[in-house]
């Protein structure tokens, strides 16, 4: 599976609609720490397609970018049981996202 886009009007459903565990990153194309991390997320996407990951461009999506808080990117969201559980701000190696669904799913 690869990273699912969302946006101000799909975040609902496609992040919130269920209780199951998901990561929502939040960056732009311009973001060259988004754009480093990328290649470690669909990896590991390819590695655990049971995980469902999520993209949003907090520039294409500045009122989801705004409910958040999102003040420097990329972010990255942890959600389990329709909750923020989990706030990561800067790039993260695929080895990092295994350590976060290990602690938190």
């Amino acid at each position: 599976m690869s990273m699912m886009p969302v946006n101000n009007d799909t975040f609902e459903k496609e992040v919130l609609g269920d209780d199951t565990f998901k990561m929502m990153f939040i960056g732009a194309e311009w973001c060259g720490h988004c754009k480093a991390m990328r290649p470690g997320v669909m990896e590991f996407s390819a590695e655990n397609p049971e995980i469902k990951l999520c993209y949003a461009d907090a520039d294409e999506s500045a009122e989801l970018a705004e409910k958040f808080g999102i003040t420097s990117i990329p972010t990255t969201l942890v959600f389990k049981d329709k909750k923020e559980v989990l706030r990561k701000v800067g790039a993260l190696s695929k080895q990092d996202l295994g350590e976060i669904v290990k602690n938190y799913r």
